[in-house]
């Protein structure tokens, strides 16, 4: 488990990658049922690897991988793009889903909450947006921790989907990026999705330029 104080923000770690900043205080997210991809259909998906796979991320640039806060690998060097390796756009503005919104997740990570690895093969499962306010009800999160305009709850018939930092995808446009969840699994603890607003696509938009 990780522990530490909710903060919602962006900031950038050595050149190659931009973190959104959502820090963990549960498990990270697991992929709980769910598919495999049809190989390269996800040209844009990463996994952030040392001797382990650590993170799930989005290459939104060649030199630029957007992911969670505390995945800490870099690139070595910029990525070249071919017909399996490809940038994903960013949306020209942020699209709040509303609650009961399909979305999909995608990522590598465990199958199963006692499972020791993750998936050998990229794997993606539909998810449902629950509206925060739901989402901050004695049944469901009950403030602890509080979902903010930041946040996005998602889930759906028991699954709890991604790796950290892998894309939540609504609509075929990012939407968000894979933070925590609680015992993946668990209907009423959804994943918990950190939001693309308008004020962090701009911030985005402007690093990646440099």
């Amino acid at each position: 488990m990780f522990y530490g104080t909710l903060t919602v923000g962006l900031f950038i770690f050595g050149q190659g990658y931009l973190f959104i900043t959502l820090l963990l205080f549960w498990n990270v997210l697991k992929i709980i049922g769910g598919t495999e991809v049809k190989p390269h259909s996800m040209p844009f998906m990463a996994l952030l690897e040392n001797k382990d796979p650590v993170c799930g991320g989005i290459l939104i640039h060649p030199k630029w991988v957007l992911t969670a806060a505390h995945c800490d690998k870099s690139l070595d060097k910029p990525v070249k793009q071919t017909k399996t390796v490809q940038c994903l756009s960013l949306p020209k503005s942020s699209r709040d889903p509303a609650g009961k919104s399909r979305c999909v997740v995608a990522g590598w990570g465990k199958t199963k909450n006692n499972a020791i690895k993750g998936s050998d093969v990229l794997r993606s499962v539909n998810v449902t947006v629950i509206d925060r306010r739901t989402c901050n009800s004695q049944d469901y999160y009950n403030l602890k921790p509080f979902i903010t305009g930041d946040m996005i709850c998602a889930g759906s018939d028991g699954t709890n989907s991604g790796d950290s930092g892998g894309p939540l995808l609504c609509n075929g446009v990012l939407t968000g990026v894979a933070s925590f969840g609680y015992k993946c699994g668990l209907i009423k603890k959804p994943g918990v999705y950190a939001y693309l607003s308008d004020r962090q696509l701009s911030w985005i938009k402007k690093t990646i330029k440099y």
